[in-house]
């Protein structure tokens, strides 16, 4: 696995790659706030996309689902660090995000959606 920190001039167009290559994937959403434990908002939904609203309004969106009644968007506020993980085949990647007040948003993805329906 190939593990970067982004720097947060770049955060847009590392997001836009992230999207590109790992749209459909199958992905997860957990979320830990400081000193509590790990919660999964979301699994095994394909990736929509995950993009910045503005660069002077950093919140970063991440929307999961294919259809009407699995549909969600996760809005991640005040994020300071953004950390992209993958592996050397592209098949699993993950995207971290961490808050100004100590929470961490991981979206992780594996196999590619249309590749398991083959």
């Amino acid at each position: 696995m190939s593990t970067r920190e982004i720097p947060k001039d770049q955060w847009q167009g590392a997001l836009d790659r992230f999207s590109r290559d790992h749209e459909g994937c199958v992905a997860r959403i957990s979320i830990t706030p400081r000193d509590r434990p790990l919660q999964i908002e979301a699994r095994d939904l394909p990736l929509q996309g995950v993009s910045r609203d503005s660069h002077r309004n950093d919140t970063i969106a991440i929307a999961l689902g294919d259809r009407r009644d699995d549909h969600l968007t996760h809005e991640v506020s005040a994020p300071v660090r953004l950390v992209v993980e993958e592996s050397g085949r592209g098949d699993q990647a993950s995207l971290c995000i961490g808050t100004a007040e100590g929470t961490t948003v991981q979206v992780e993805c594996r196999e590619h959606h249309k590749a398991e329906q083959a």
